[in-house]
């Protein structure tokens, strides 16, 4: 398929901004960018100086190289540039983040809200956010783009739910599209969508820095339990945007009517049904107890990883959710022992890493989304 004259462009603005921000210390001359990249001297020039007249690029002087003739001028790359916001709502919680071009969370902020989704969306979410760019003055004009993560399955392509959230008081199929259009109009940027597990399962993926040959699946347990999948450094939404819902997998034969899927089996309710634990308010819980408890969830999680790890054949395995964090070190070191007797010792398992790890994946989904536009612009033909 011949590309035509846009398509070029867009290439190799991508290449350049790619090759530039993965350089170890983000420095480089036009000369080395052509070596590397194979894109013509001319080519490099006219991009890069695209990229200096919107201060993604700044010049740091020349280059001290040994012999006679010109030095090269030497260009860094300027993270703080542009900013994309990430914002992640659990049903109780409202993390913020601001994220800048590498994927850093420069600012971030959690707070508590309640009400209705609707009145959230229109009135509580964009005043929340009003006082977190006044807050942290992050300057308006630097903000590209923003994500928006719910605890919900979203199309991200229709910006409409697909099954009905209980927990955000929808019933039934709700379309996104007037409010997020609201949002774009208040903050004067793109607004996109994704489910809340997806966007921290990216960002426990650019957390560690992990490439497109990476894969990294995210698995949750708090109020329900969940997963997002990341395959050679892509979100595996699925068909019907439903792909992770681990939340369906069946303990027992579910025929016999003597299975029951994975929610029931490890949500906090259970819990304290079966073991009088109280996952909310562990203080002064019995040891022994909180060992039983630590014992039955690494059993059942080990038996999901054992079955995704079958099927998918991924490099990392991240646990994340409350109860995991009340609960990390015994279930970590049951859940070891338990894949390690079946076999499956060479998985890398370990708890997240990134405090804000939903808002930072959203951020830096919308990051992607919105530099896409910055390398298609017209700018400086």
């Amino acid at each position: 398929m011949k590309l035509d004259r846009k398509d070029l462009k867009r290439i190799n603005r991508q290449t350049i901004f790619q090759y530039i921000r993965s350089r170890e210390h983000q420095v480089v001359s036009c000369m080395q960018i052509s070596k590397d990249t194979k894109i013509s001297l001319p080519t490099v020039l006219k991009h890069v100086d695209y990229f200096e007249q919107l201060n993604i690029l700044k010049g740091i002087g020349a280059q001290e190289v040994s012999g006679a003739g010109r030095k090269p001028m030497l260009l860094e790359f300027v993270p703080d540039a542009f900013f994309t916001l990430g914002v992640s709502f659990d049903g109780k919680y409202l993390e913020c983040a601001c994220v800048n071009l590498n994927y850093e969370v420069v600012h971030s902020q959690r707070v508590i809200l309640n009400g209705s989704m609707d009145d959230l969306l229109s009135q509580a979410i964009p005043a929340q956010l009003e006082r977190f760019i006044a807050e942290f003055a992050i300057p308006r004009k630097k903000i590209i783009g923003m994500g928006l993560a719910l605890p919900t399955s979203v199309d991200t392509n229709q910006y409409r739910t697909t099954t009905p959230s209980p927990l955000l008081g929808w019933d039934v199929d709700y379309d996104l599209k007037t409010p997020l259009d609201q949002l774009s109009h208040q903050f004067g940027c793109p607004v996109f969508i994704e489910n809340d597990v997806n966007a921290a399962a990216i960002g426990e993926f650019k957390e560690r820095q992990l490439t497109s040959g990476d894969d990294l699946v995210y698995i949750t347990l708090g109020t329900g339990i969940g997963s997002g999948i990341v395959l050679n450094g892509h979100v595996r939404r699925g068909k019907q945007f439903a792909a992770g819902e681990i939340a369906n997998l069946v303990f027992g034969d579910v025929f016999s009517q003597m299975g029951a899927p994975a929610e029931a089996m490890l949500t906090p309710q259970h819990l304290l049904t079966q073991f009088q634990y109280n996952v909310y308010d562990a203080h002064g819980q019995d040891q022994r107890t909180r060992i039983r408890v630590a014992d039955y969830i690494a059993r059942h999680l080990a038996v999901i990883i054992m079955n995704m790890e079958s099927v998918l054949n991924v490099n990392y395995f991240v646990l994340g959710g409350f109860v995991i964090e009340q609960l990390k070190p015994e279930v970590l070191e049951f859940l070891l022992e338990y894949l390690a007797g079946c076999g499956f010792d060479h998985l890398n398992i370990t708890p997240g890493n990134s405090p804000f790890a939903s808002s930072k994946g959203v951020g830096s989904l919308a990051s992607d989304r919105a530099l896409d536009s910055i390398f298609t612009r017209d700018d400086c033909d």
